[in-house]
């Protein structure tokens, strides 16, 4: 059985050509919803036809398992430029290959993505320069007698900051408790003290990894770069 990650797709570029995108992820996802309320899935998997639709040619056998989940995508303009916005349910990973595929076909369109796959601990992003995905790191953690946290930091400050402020904050109003960190490894330390307030209380962070294979469908440029050859 699959594993199950949400990602998050964040395009920019051309006004036409990110309309035409737009245009048929907001098509799929109407009409995969449609269908998923008239109690079946559709036939043919969402991105193979995405990428039929816009012209773009794939292989046949690739893995183009993408349920788009929200049937409205966010689509915005600024001068000739415009943005789409949009999540997946994905098996496995984010694909980045089929997506690759579309980079080729739309090669001025720069496409970004946060992935996570929670219930391995797997957080991944392809956005270099913190465009759009500003997260680095993730804490997921839950206090019983109060509220469950899923929250991103831009780095290692902010989130000390929150752990020291807001967070302690809580754990002393609900248990009489609080704590301190110095630092990220201090944080990670956290879930231990917290099993001894309350075994049912957890907290665990996470790095969001930049997947360097895929930092070039964030360029503006004509594709994936070339491969270097290695010496005999």
């Amino acid at each position: 059985m699959a594993n199950t990650c949400f990602t998050s797709w964040f395009l920019v570029g051309p006004k036409a050509d990110v309309k035409r995108i737009y245009e048929q992820v907001a098509l799929m996802s109407r009409t995969e919803q449609d269908a998923l309320r008239d109690g079946h899935r559709l036939d043919t998997w969402p991105l193979y036809t995405l990428l039929k639709n816009l012209g773009v040619d794939g292989p046949g056998d690739g893995d183009y398992r993408m349920e788009f989940i929200n049937a409205e995508a966010c689509y915005e303009t600024s001068g000739e430029e415009a943005s789409l916005l949009f999540i997946s349910e994905d098996a496995w990973g984010p694909k980045i290959a089929a997506m690759g595929l579309l980079k080729k076909a739309f090669p001025e369109v720069r496409i970004l993505f946060s992935s996570e796959e929670d219930s391995m601990g797997y957080f991944f992003t392809n956005d270099k320069d913190s465009v759009h995905f500003t997260g680095r790191h993730v804490v997921d953690a839950n206090l019983p007698l109060g509220d469950s946290y899923y929250e991103y930091f831009k780095d290692e400050k902010e989130l000390v900051a929150w752990v020291n402020g807001p967070f302690s904050d809580m754990l002393k109003k609900l248990y009489g408790e609080t704590v301190n960190a110095d630092g990220i490894r201090d944080a990670r330390d956290i879930d231990e003290r917290l099993q001894e307030i309350d075994e049912d209380a957890y907290f665990y962070v996470y790095d969001v990894v930049l997947d360097e294979s895929a930092v070039w469908l964030g360029e503006c440029g004509p594709g994936e770069p070339a491969r270097k050859k290695t010496a005999a």
